[in-house]
């Protein structure tokens, strides 16, 4: 709940979340049933905020646990298996919006809805497992949503200091809408002229391939989901930009686009003179072996490495479409570009350092796009 539903910009909005596990036929667990450190056992890690403004588009921070404190260091203390949660007992969670970055940086209305994802016990239990649960994937038990709530946010734009304000674009909802995916609300965004759905960076990002083609097994989560293709990230983009190669130097359509694709993932600033980016790496899957000349004079490869084919370079060439922007004195230059060749020393297909995400595409459904904010 919340104490009102009107609120000032940059207002805090403190947030009363409450949970009860009704029956107890089965044991359930605020997180995973693991071994895992006792000094910072949280069962908050299970609950997630999801914001979403007048266009049906997700804001604020969307961690899959942004509701949990971040952990500074210090000792973990012994590591032991988790408790199963009581039935019966209701579980309260109070939370500040502004210190989990959830507050809206724009006035107009916001819907907002709590998700809860407790998981079931491991199978062997936690208890009786004797051994590493390291590589394991665990799923949540069950997902329960409360009932949404429309807040209004008063007051003028909030710029983040440095960063010129513009005119948002909006012509891209001429050919573009945001959707529903089995992921959630407004998780994925539908090309209607090439009825391809391209899913929200913020669920792949900082995974590896391999990790996600085991996601995208049947009945896993990511079932129908598939790497897009150079091709397809070409025209994706120059039906976004509107120019025939997908290269735009507009600012406008540049923060729409990272925006609406999740971004930006990630932002460094320099204190000193006031430059700073705001950039999206969204990585392509398709990688090859480097080719001799092709690879940097001084590789950042393990000493020792051996190529990985016969005559080829150490390293892989790879593809991110890259969507940024750089800021300095008021000026803002922005870049999009669909194909953006590059190298890397591992074939994960995603660079853990520029908080990457590899891009994940799939045919339309016939569904509904998500709901406006009414």
């Amino acid at each position: 709940s919340l104490d009102k539903l009107r609120y000032a910009l940059g207002e805090d909005i403190p947030l009363h979340i409450a949970a009860q596990v009704v029956s107890n036929e089965r044991p359930v667990y605020a997180e995973p049933d693991r071994m895992g450190s006792t000094l910072y056992r949280d069962f908050s890690g299970a609950f997630h905020l999801t914001l979403i403004d007048e266009d049906g588009i997700i804001v604020g921070n969307e961690d899959s646990s942004n509701l949990s404190f971040l952990l500074r260091g210090g000792s973990s203390g012994p590591a032991m298996c988790p408790s199963p949660l009581k039935a019966g007992t209701v579980y309260p969670l109070e939370r500040s919006a502004k210190l989990q970055g959830l507050l809206p940086r724009q006035p107009g209305k916001y819907r907002l809805y709590v998700t809860w994802r407790p998981y079931p016990a491991s199978d062997p239990p936690c208890s009786q497992s004797d051994r590493a649960t390291a590589d394991k994937r665990f799923r949540p038990f069950v997902s329960v949503t409360s009932a949404p709530l429309v807040i209004q946010i008063t007051g003028k734009s909030m710029a983040e200091p440095g960063i010129p304000d513009i005119p948002v674009y909006t012509g891209w909802k001429a050919h573009f809408r945001v959707v529903d995916t089995p992921l959630g609300e407004a998780t994925a965004l539908e090309d209607m002229r090439s009825h391809l759905q391209w899913l929200r960076l913020t669920l792949t990002k900082l995974q590896s391939k391999s990790s996600l083609q085991k996601q995208m097994a049947p009945e896993e989560q990511l079932a129908g989901w598939r790497f897009a293709t150079r091709e397809e990230v070409q025209r994706f983009f120059a039906n976004f930009t509107g120019s025939e190669n997908g290269f735009s130097k507009d600012p406008g359509i540049e923060r729409a686009l990272q925006h609406l694709l999740g971004g930006p993932l990630h932002a460094i600033r320099n204190v000193e003179t006031g430059w700073s980016r705001r950039a999206t790496y969204a990585a392509l899957a398709e990688t090859r072996p480097a080719e001799p000349e092709e690879t940097p004079t001084n590789p950042a490869v393990p000493a020792g490495a051996p190529p990985p084919c016969a005559g080829c370079g150490s390293g892989f060439i790879t593809w991110t479409a890259y969507i940024a922007e750089d800021t300095i004195n008021n000026l803002i230059t922005a870049t999009i570009d669909p194909a953006q060749k590059g190298w890397n020393s591992s074939d994960y297909g995603v660079d853990f350092g520029a908080y990457s995400a590899i891009l994940l595409v799939r045919d339309a459904p016939d569904i509904t796009p998500t709901g406006k904010v009414p």
